[in-house]
């Protein structure tokens, strides 16, 4: 199959959205793995060079801990940058995902989101930033706040680098309080 992931699914009924989700990154050095629909699902084009998570966890190696928060504080200021522009508002989607939570309506957040923008799941190709998952995208407003976390726990608390990167206090600095 000439080395491209083909993923089966039906994801036609999917496919406003992604192109959503697409149209939100035009213009910025982020962007979607190409996905081309094919019969029974869809064909994803393979990509090679190292991801996000591996960069940094090289810098932190190279040339210590602080040059490594400095680059993840640049990808979650950059990352905050492109949720915006939409008021939250509880939808069914919503609910349907993240259950009843009561939120003020000025929380910031943009019209499509993809709360998995995780550190592992975004490809260095040069200049350019590929996201490699974005099944996890909503055509409902999501807290900023929330892909934030997720960012900030999967690359720190999860992977047991919490304590090496409490001091930067990483969550304060986002916005983000218990």
């Amino acid at each position: 199959t000439s080395g491209i992931p083909r993923r089966e699914t039906s994801c036609g009924g999917h496919l406003p959205l992604v192109r959503g989700v697409f149209r939100a990154l035009e213009g910025t050095k982020l962007s979607y793995n190409v996905c081309s629909l094919i019969p029974g699902g869809v064909e994803l084009e393979y990509l090679t060079g190292e991801t996000l998570e591996e960069h940094l966890l090289s810098v932190e190696k190279e040339q210590g801990i602080e040059p490594c928060a400095e680059e993840l504080l640049d990808y979650l200021e950059f990352v905050k940058s492109l949720h915006k522009g939409a008021s939250f508002e509880i939808t069914e989607g919503f609910r349907e995902v993240f259950g009843e939570h009561e939120l003020p309506k000025e929380t910031v957040c943009a019209p499509f989101s993809n709360i998995d923008l995780v550190c592992g799941n975004i490809v260095l190709t040069g200049e350019k930033w590929t996201a490699i998952d974005y099944e996890w995208s909503f055509d409902f407003t999501v807290p900023v706040n929330f892909i934030l976390y997720r960012i900030i726990f999967y690359f720190t608390d999860h992977a047991d680098r919490g304590e090496e990167f409490k001091s930067f206090d990483l969550y304060g600095k986002m916005g983000i309080t218990s």
